[in-house]
């Protein structure tokens, strides 16, 4: 099922508004009508009803289309007009053009009424795109700027906490106090990730995945989560496409579907999850303003809930939007949903309505890999001593340089560091080279990490090469990252993580 579009019909002439839904339905819009032939049912309508298109006569015996058009125009902006007449000059076409209608139509030539409908409509839901798309870019660029600096911090407050836990015996009291910080720091990291998942600035690590394997693992983990009053089943496809997708994140999205789900049936009911292939096509994208032509599969969750209303539906992905009571929610479960299948280069849609519960669609493009690559971890038995080997730390942020090197440095690792690129590479000549390592930041104020790290190579092609970032954006170049094989540290990274790595980076 595609979206439901609702016409708003102003015409005082019976046959011709049945001419005009009937030219309307011939199309492949999946539509309802309202009729009216007066002012103060046309203003009313247009605030309840909601229409995504009004079609008005141009002429009537109490209004007029032109009036009925400035008045969309200083209440629903976004909303198109389409002017239909049974007599126009060319002077009354122009006015009608310039005063801010989508189309005038005449009444014989009404088979033309048809494809003004569709282009009045991908016109309005290309706008309506751009502005979702510069209202989520606006609040990712805070999210994401949020999350960079809070991740630093956590990296502060885990490090700090994991240095001083291997100093205290775990039957002392203090060690136990120690522990409450670092779990309440790795619950801010939780938090960080949503937030840059919302931005979509999050680092996803993807491989060729079965959406069907996923779905069996974690519906045994649902089945305990949701509770006994609710009846979770699945449906799924045996010959589903493969997606290439970072698996955690793709959990994920099923989880956070079957927990709103769930929280929308108070008194319990069922929830179904399917899995299907789906080829789109132009005339279903006409249907989805974010549909694209191609091979996907659709993973959906529907619900026997309360279900959502327009005004709800046209906010549910919004960052920080609930409709949960204060303290019950944050309002990013669907953002991060809807942050998460963007970056996969997907779209999310819902049909829902008051009292007949909600449908969730997620649409992933298919992988048809002709050769799958299997990918390993490494194992490694060392130890994670450096044994006097030279670090190049550059690193912006104060309280995390400091960390990083008094950890290094006390683990074997001569540390020389560095705030900004350019004073890296001018330790880095005024040593003569003399390293065996750079660590550094990717994102880092005047020139990258990434740029840092080639001209440094340019100067010693055998120099060893560890990065790491909290979140991605342009700056942080993680395709350039990943095409070079440059190692790679997550932040926020925990003491042995970040000996580990660094070990793993010189070998």
């Amino acid at each position: 099922m595609g979206i439901k579009y609702r016409f708003l019909i102003l015409e005082d002439v019976e046959t011709d508004a049945e001419l005009i839904m009937d030219q309307i339905l011939h199309t492949v819009i999946v539509c309802t009508f309202k009729c009216t032939d007066n002012e103060f049912d046309f203003k009313k309508l247009v605030g309840e009803y909601k229409p995504d298109l009004v079609l008005a006569d141009y002429s009537l015996p109490t209004y007029d289309g032109i009036s009925a058009l400035n008045y969309v125009l200083q209440h629903s902006p976004e909303l198109p007009v389409i002017i239909i007449t049974g007599s126009m000059n060319e002077e009354t076409a122009v006015r009608c053009m310039k005063a801010g209608a989508a189309d005038y139509i005449l009444k014989d030539n009404m088979s033309r009424l048809g494809l003004a409908v569709l282009a009045a409509i991908e016109k309005k839901n290309l706008k309506l795109e751009l502005i979702q798309a510069q209202k989520m870019e606006a609040i990712g660029n805070l999210a994401g700027g949020i999350a960079h600096d809070f991740n630093n911090l956590l990296g502060v407050i885990i490090g700090y906490s994991d240095y001083i836990l291997e100093t205290l015996n775990p039957n002392d009291t203090m060690y136990r106090f120690i522990e409450n910080i670092k779990s309440s720091g790795t619950q801010g990291v939780y938090l960080t990730e949503q937030l840059l998942s919302v931005s979509r600035k999050q680092i996803i690590q993807t491989e060729i995945l079965s959406i069907n394997m996923i779905v069996s693992t974690t519906e045994r983990m649902l089945k305990r989560l949701l509770g006994e009053d609710i009846n979770l089943v699945s449906y799924l496809d045996t010959d589903i496409w493969m997606i290439e997708a970072d698996h955690g994140q793709i959990t994920q999205i099923l989880m956070n579907l079957a927990i709103n789900a769930r929280d929308a049936m108070v008194e319990g009911g069922k929830i179904e999850i399917r899995t299907e292939n789906v080829e789109i096509d132009e005339h279903f994208c006409r249907q989805f303003m974010y549909a694209h032509p191609g091979y996907y599969i659709c993973l959906s969750v529907l619900d026997t809930g309360i279900g959502l209303d327009q005004e709800t539906q046209s906010h549910i992905f919004e960052p920080f939007y609930t409709t949960k009571e204060r303290g019950k929610g944050t309002g990013l479960g669907l953002s991060v949903i809807y942050g998460i299948v963007k970056q996969h280069k997907g779209w999310i849609a819902v049909e829902s309505q008051p009292g007949n519960g909600t449908l969730f669609k997620v649409y992933l493009p298919a992988a048809f890999p002709t050769e799958i690559k299997k990918t390993s971890e490494k194992i490694f038995t060392c130890e994670t001593q450096g044994y006097s080997m030279r670090v190049l730390l550059v690193e912006d942020q104060k309280m995390l340089r400091e960390f990083a090197s008094q950890i290094l440095h006390e683990n074997g690792y001569i540390i020389s560091v560095a705030e900004k690129a350019e004073e890296a590479i001018a330790l880095f000549e005024s040593e003569h080279g003399r390293f065996d390592i750079v660590f550094s930041d990717v994102v880092l104020p005047g020139m990258s990490g990434v740029k840092l790290v080639d001209c440094l190579l340019a100067k010693k092609p055998e120099l060893n090469v560890l990065l790491t970032s909290g979140y991605l954006d342009d700056k942080s170049q993680w395709s350039v990252i990943r095409d070079k094989g440059f190692p790679f540290l997550y932040k926020p990274y925990t003491l042995k993580k970040l000996l580990s790595a660094m070990k793993e980076a010189l070998i």
